[in-house]
């Protein structure tokens, strides 16, 4: 059935009217009588009408974006898509916001201005009135707990109810009764005080709190550890934020070191296991640093604890990395929430870790110290200088955060080690270093390069003696370096080919090699990860492309010592050719010497012939 319509009708107020079907035939006719020579009588297009009806609203919408959205229509915007919803004894209204939702994190930045949460404690009462109005029945409860608030580094503290705070921001979901880890007292002087916290004092204390209660393998590293423990005030600053590796044999007071790191860092939780939803909640909610100790089976993969733990190392690397979940929202049903998971972690351990944590962590190694003042000395949570020092890091945050964010922004020069451990490893770690030596703690950054150093090699020779691929591609530098491979003679189309079975039956066969039982698929990926090329050259079937320069190309990416013993062989190879050359000159010269004189020889050979011949033809005679 056709349907019609009067776009813009003037018997209708210019405003459109209809459809109208054409199966009355009657009603139809005069309807059309009335409105067939305006301009807007046509056929009924629902789509077209929507077009229509919506294109001014688009383009205006559009324009607004030009320059950014302005007062005016953004006011307007408020006005038209504003709604609300009731449900029984409540409303609910939606009203548009300019910008994205900002979530304030328990540590963060929003324009110039650093924020961060504490707890501190409150007492007060509930009272709960009952009964009618002649006979109220009035009930009082007095209660005491630790109630969230917010600092900012204008010395203002906000309680996290307050209107105007939930107004500007999303807050995470925060629960009472937390740990007051900053002193009422000691947050007080701060608001009042009109003097930054002294670094050189922090730092020095902080390390030499450390220094009498653990020992590691040099006193550099005691130095990283305090820098890693400060850092966790600033760690959102970051694109990434390393974790800490304490290993060691029993007893070497790997625990010990976490506890110390529980009474210095930002919100510090220790545990022995901890689930996703758990890490995803105390993330999220207080930016928590995470200590684990005892994590022995993080290599093993048929663990569940251990599977569920690395996925979450592996996310928690990136500081802004997080993971949306289906949640029920208040009275609005279910939606989705995005949680935080990048946060600072330490582990502690006997038994190695798999490859992508150990890769992602500043190895520190304890040892059994001999000081008996440090076999002694125990951890005393509840001791002052904890406090102290909790005074001193979080004003740090607050007095610092904008220095610190200028300072990130300067190249890092540190030679020899990749870009990698540059720019995800060692930045904020570096950054802090600069920050310090700025004010007053000299000395520091010669002791930060010496642990990336020693760092920087440990790392190598694990990769070296862990990785598939690098020891292959060691093995490949060694036999063409060794010349125990060599092309297919027969095709010299195939210059540079080797034949992959031959590789694979060199590197399997080898008495004592780790590479023993690789299979050919295993070396065939390995070789495909390198990014060798690989073809099927019959009647070879699989052969590999590689020559002296592809393999100088690949031991430069992955640091590995082969470069100049792949030169040293291209030179003596480029001797060696130089001696066969001069050989094989002198044999030709030897050759048409041979030549000359065989010639010579022959020629006297044949005139002596010819005259014996011509003698005994006269004898005949």
């Amino acid at each position: 059935m056709i349907e019609w319509f009067c776009k813009e009708c003037q018997i209708n107020n210019h405003q459109d009217c209809g459809p109208w079907g054409d199966t009355d035939k009657e009603l139809f006719s005069r309807i059309k009588q009335t409105h067939e020579n305006h301009q807007g009588w046509q056929i009924y297009d629902e789509e077209k009408i929507y077009e229509e009806k919506t294109k001014h609203i688009d383009q205006n919408f559009m324009n607004s974006f030009s320059d950014g959205i302005r007062t005016d229509r953004f006011n307007q915007m408020i006005d038209d898509f504003t709604f609300t919803i009731s449900e029984e004894n409540k409303e609910i209204t939606f009203i548009p916001l300019e910008n994205e939702i900002k979530k304030l994190q328990p540590l963060s930045v929003y324009d110039g201005v650093a924020w961060m949460l504490v707890f501190l404690p409150v007492k007060g009462k509930i009272v709960t009135t009952k009964g009618t109005e002649k006979n109220p029945m009035i009930k009082t409860e007095y209660f005491q707990t630790n109630y969230p608030y917010y600092i900012n580094s204008k010395k203002e503290l906000i309680v996290t109810k307050e209107k105007w705070l939930n107004e500007q921001f999303q807050l995470p979901d925060l629960g009472l009764g937390e740990n007051v880890r900053w002193k009422p007292i000691d947050l007080a002087n701060f608001i009042e005080s009109d003097e930054k916290v002294n670094l050189k004092i922090l730092f020095d204390t902080i390390l030499n709190q450390i220094k009498s209660l653990i020992e590691l393998k040099d006193k550099d590293s005691l130095k990283v550890l305090a820098l890693w423990a400060i850092g966790t005030y600033f760690y959102r600053l970051f694109e990434y934020y390393p974790y800490l590796d304490f290993s060691g044999s029993k007893g070497s007071g790997k625990t010990k070191a976490l506890v110390i790191l529980l009474c210095i860092c930002y919100n510090a939780r220790l545990s022995h296991k901890i689930t996703g939803p758990n890490w995803a909640r105390n993330v999220d909610a207080l930016n928590c640093t995470i200590l684990i100790d005892e994590q022995e089976d993080l290599n093993k993969p048929e663990s569940e604890h251990a599977k569920n733990l690395i996925l979450l190392l592996n996310s928690a690397f990136r500081t802004d990395a997080n993971q949306s979940i289906s949640v029920p929202i208040k009275d609005m049903g279910w939606g989705s929430k995005t949680f935080d998971l990048g946060v600072p972690v330490a582990l502690g351990h006997i038994s190695p870790l798999n490859d992508v944590t150990e890769d992602r962590a500043i190895p520190l190694k304890m040892i059994h110290s001999i000081d008996k003042r440090i076999l002694d000395a125990e951890v005393e949570q509840n001791n002052h200088v904890w406090n102290k020092i909790r005074d001193m890091t979080y004003r740090s945050y607050l007095d610092y955060f904008d220095e610190v964010i200028k300072i990130k922004k300067e190249v890092i020069t540190l030679p020899n080690i990749t870009s990698r451990e540059r720019n995800q490893i060692w930045k904020p770690i570096v950054t802090l270093t600069k920050l310090f030596e700025r004010h007053g703690v000299t000395g520091l950054e010669e002791s930060i390069k010496n642990v990336i150093k020693d760092t920087h090699e440990l790392r190598n020779l694990s990769n070296q003696s862990s990785n598939l691929d690098i020891q292959i591609l060691e093995k490949l530098c060694e036999l063409f370096i060794t010349k125990q491979i060599s092309e297919p003679k027969d095709l010299p189309l195939l210059k540079n080919w080797y034949r992959q079975a031959t590789i694979l039956d060199k590197i399997t066969t080898e008495e004592g090699s780790e590479l023993a039982g690789i299979s050919s698929k295993q070396l065939g990926n390995s070789l495909d990860r390198l990014q060798i090329q690989r073809r099927k050259k019959n009647p070879y079937n699989m052969c590999i492309y590689f020559d002296r320069q592809i393999l100088i190309n690949l031991c430069k990416r992955y640091d590995l010592e082969y470069q100049a013993l792949l030169a040293q062989s291209a030179l003596q190879s480029h001797n060696s050719n130089e001696q066969s050359a001069t050989s094989a000159q002198s044999a030709q010269s030897a050759k048409i010497d041979s030549q000359e004189f065989s010639a010579t020889s022959a020629q006297s050979a044949e005139s002596l012939d010819t005259g014996i011949a011509h003698i005994e033809h006269n004898e005949d005679k």
